[in-house]
């Protein structure tokens, strides 16, 4: 292509006629219909009905450009019409990178009935806000690794982590049945606190531990009125507290309500030392 800035003429010169590269002169507000069956008009397009190619072996940066410059309405627009294929519009860099980028934000809409595939080789996929990044879908969200671990918040950022806090009903779950599969909950300092508005239930297949290595276990220590059941399921098990280790003692405190034991069968009570009943306001009945 040359141009002539005074006349303000555009020639395309044919190159090569066996590709049937157009020639001719398109004048600045004219029309011209060239060689090969291309169309060159003002404002600027160029058409034909066999292939169009830009090439340069200029060794620069921009040695091939697209630029518009006309206004804040002015836009850049490569459309293909027919194409079915998945790459009916092909950006392809052959010993480099492909980098896109946008001052008020980038855009990739696949439509309705499409999708969005991104692959990598080794290097995997980034991806960095410095705001705040949304991932939403009308029908669910799956987050899958083939032969490495699936990580949240593994850096060391202080930012909490929020799973199903969204104030919809929803069910929670995490983890599964299978083999030898284990959930594991660590804290710091901090401590674990569960809440939950309605019956909470903890059930295992095997047993159930429940231990403080330093500091007491407690089960309805806090001021609620509400009573405490062990063991009170309908079917044949032993109820055992305590033990015989050392100093070990039981403490069974009441107020008014008082203490109640019955027993379908014998009872049995047996100590190694002596056994005292007293009672300091009231009779004493055997």
């Amino acid at each position: 292509f040359s141009s002539i800035v005074n006349t303000e003429e555009i020639t395309v010169t044919n190159v090569n006629t066996t590709n049937s590269y157009v020639s001719g002169v398109m004048n600045v507000g004219g029309l011209s219909t060239m060689s090969g069956g291309a169309t060159i008009t003002n404002p600027l397009s160029v058409s034909g009905s066999d292939t169009i190619s830009l090439a340069t072996t200029a060794n620069s940066a921009n040695c091939i450009l697209l630029s518009a410059n006309g206004g804040t309405s002015e836009s850049i627009y490569i459309h293909s019409t027919r194409g079915t294929a998945d790459n009916a519009i092909n950006v392809v860099s052959t010993a480099g990178g492909v980098s896109i980028s946008g001052h008020t934000g980038v855009n990739i809409d696949a439509g309705s009935s499409s999708g969005i595939a991104l692959a990598s080789g080794t290097d995997g996929i980034s991806l960095t806000s410095t705001g705040l990044t949304t991932v939403d879908s009308d029908t669910g969200i799956a987050m899958n690794s083939s032969s490495g671990n699936i990580s949240i918040g593994n850096d060391s950022d202080s930012g909490n982590i929020s799973i199903g806090t969204g104030a919809a009903s929803r069910n929670i779950t995490i983890g599964n049945t299978t083999g030898t599969t284990a959930i594991v909950a660590d804290t710091g300092s901090g401590g674990l606190t569960v809440t939950s508005g309605g019956t909470t239930t903890v059930s295992s297949r095997g047993a159930l531990s429940m231990n403080a290595s330093n500091g007491v276990i407690n089960i309805g220590n806090n001021a609620d009125s509400q009573n405490i059941n062990i063991g009170t399921g309908s079917s044949n098990r032993t109820i055992t507290i305590g033990n015989t280790s050392g100093t070990t003692g039981l403490v069974a405190n009441t107020g008014s309500g008082g203490i109640s034991i019955t027993s379908g069968g014998t009872t049995s009570l047996t100590s190694s030392g002596a056994i005292s009943i007293n009672a300091t306001g009231g009779a004493l009945n055997l």
